[in-house]
């Protein structure tokens, strides 16, 4: 079976002086200069029924549902009119060298500072030109699927939270000194063909675009893109390296004897790493590339999405250990979230931390014994809370606007002159600027696109090694009975909202588990809702039951206006 695909490339060009970047959250990761251009790359793959797939992968952090809004506005009004938004997956490599300012949710906005309309209409230009140049190159084609295994010796990825990767039952415990052991050593490869003759490919193997760390001032795809340039340059058509189950695992060894290397690596340093990591992956894609295996896809393209509700899921006991009350809450973000990692970059500092950590426990010390002083509704709410969230050290409640317990962030305990974020936190209070929405999203789009036997699916945020295995064994046990062998999990896609762990280490409250904004039980509220879409595209198209209503929040003008700069 044959397929129309068409491959596009264009630079994202939204480079604006001083504003921060986005990923490590640092108000002083700021753009000064550029090391190397940032892209995006589209396909477009429509098969014998006209039905059309279009994924991008894009050279920034991540990417936001206003992003995702304005692509497919400029696709059905200069493109195709009648194209299905299930059929589009925009996802991100996730470099943190790359501007930020972007997203219209406010968490995002605080280090940069603000929103920046020049580069939002940048990425967002940039994404759909190179899904132009896809739908402008469309010739007939065949893929098909390869998957390598990248050997341990290859020295490209460690897992970053071994202790809490040895929490799962179903790992085998790994040592300190094998932590390249511990990650998804998969590197799924859709080949493209024409005349037989491979001449494109996009692959996703997970590991973080962190190679250039939080003091960096130069523009840069970090080594998924050195990856892709170099694929490219043998005169490849295309060469895509997305991410995959990257949430815990590093480009940056450590172990036994790194005595804090990932600290003594900067400047030209880490630049220089990120193109020999970029490399090392680009020739672990040459092999699987390279490869004679050859069984071509066929089958129609077939995709939907849907949006939920994320603040108040109900988990399938199947996914929650037998516990029938578990169940998702409103974002609220733990101090280990912005105390950062040790390996991929520290947040705050050791004296913030610990006052964080103190400030935290006194308020929910706070609240306990003011519940019985509570309405009904705030008692329920305070309870719940606690009780979703479990053991994480709460220092951000993202939807109703508290840190350490207090809405009046003016007042903050912690003062201005300590931290530029804080500063900038407080500035924004007193303007009003980030009280009419949730600071992170909470309505998540959820999608799969069925490609004969493989399964791609677009999932928001970042995802642990084990808890995206989880994820993806519950969708294949139900997509197998239409024929689906292989599910390839596409993160950073569509939406961002933060990291998703497994329960077991979530309980650690390492920084993915201070990240993981719905509380314990958000890998069970994913597992609870993927298999319910899993379960509906068993059917047929016309006759499936799927939430049409819910949808992500759209900001007014008026409240982006009070923080762009």
């Amino acid at each position: 079976m044959q397929f129309l695909i068409g491959t596009g490339k264009s630079q994202i060009i939204c480079f604006k002086k001083n504003i921060g970047m986005m990923g490590y959250g640092m108000s002083s990761n700021t753009v000064q200069d550029t090391s190397t251009e940032i892209s995006a790359r589209s396909l477009w793959i429509e098969d014998n029924s006209k039905n059309v797939f279009v994924y991008t992968c894009a050279e920034i952090c991540f990417v936001t549902p206003a992003i995702r809004r304005e692509v497919l506005s400029r696709i059905t009004s200069e493109l195709d009119p009648d194209f299905d938004p299930a059929y589009l997956m925009l996802s991100a490599q996730h470099t943190h060298s790359a501007p930020g300012g972007y997203s219209e949710y406010a968490l995002y906005n605080f280090t940069i500072p603000g929103f920046h309309q020049e580069v939002f209409d940048g990425i967002v230009n940039g994404i759909f030109e190179s899904i132009k140049q896809a739908y402008s190159s469309l010739e007939p084609g065949t893929m098909d699927l390869v998957e390598h295994q990248i050997e341990s010796e290859s020295a490209i990825a460690w897992n970053r939270s071994l202790d809490a990767y040895n929490k799962n039952p179903e790992n085998t415990e790994v040592g300190q000194e094998d932590t390249h052991l511990a990650i998804d050593n998969r590197m799924r490869m859709l080949r493209i063909f024409r005349n037989d003759i491979p001449c494109g490919q996009v692959n996703w193997f997970g590991v973080h675009a962190t190679c250039i760390g939080k003091t960096n001032h130069l523009v840069s795809s970090d080594n998924k893109g050195y990856a892709s340039k170099h694929f490219e340059n043998e005169g490849r058509e295309m060469g895509i390296f997305a991410q995959g189950l990257a949430g815990d695992v590093s480009p940056y060894y450590h172990g036994p004897g790194d005595v804090a290397k990932r600290r003594k690596v900067q400047g030209k340093d880490e630049h220089e790493y990120a193109r020999i990591n970029g490399v090392k992956q680009a020739e672990e894609a040459e092999k699987a590339f390279k490869s004679n295996k050859r069984e071509v896809l066929e089958g129609e393209i077939d995709a939907e999405l849907v949006y939920c509700d994320f603040s108040d899921i109900q988990v399938d006991k199947e996914f929650s250990n037998g516990d029938s009350n578990a169940k998702t809450g409103p974002a609220c973000h733990g101090v280990s979230f912005f105390n950062g990692t040790r390996i991929d970059g520290r947040g705050l500092s050791n004296a913030l931390n610990a006052t964080a950590k103190l400030l935290s426990v006194a308020v929910k010390f706070g609240h306990s014994c003011a519940i019985p002083f509570k309405t009904s509704d705030r008692k329920t709410d305070w309870k719940e809370k606690y009780r979703i969230q479990g053991k994480k050290k709460i220092m951000m409640d993202a939807s109703e606007h508290r840190i350490l317990g207090t809405t009046n962030l003016k007042g903050l305990l912690l003062p201005g002159f300590a931290d530029p974020t804080i500063a900038e936190i407080k500035l924004e209070h007193d303007r009003e600027a980030i009280s009419e929405h949730q600071w992170v999203p909470h309505v998540l789009p959820l999608q799969i696109v069925l490609l004969g036997k493989l399964a791609f699916i677009g999932c928001p945020g970042e995802y642990t090694v084990t808890a995206g295995k989880r994820l993806e064994r519950t969708i294949l046990g139900v997509l197998r009975e239409r024929g689906v062998e292989t599910v390839i999990m596409c993160p950073y896609s569509n939406a961002y909202m933060g990291y998703v762990t497994t329960f077991e280490e979530y309980q650690l409250q390492n920084y993915e588990g201070g990240h993981t904004v719905y509380g314990q039980w958000t890998l069970g509220a994913f597992q609870t809702k993927y298999k319910e879409l899993a379960q509906a595209m068993l059917i047929t198209k016309d006759k499936r039951q799927i939430d049409r209503d819910t949808k992500p929040v759209i900001f007014s003008e008026m409240e982006i206006q009070k923080r762009t700069y």
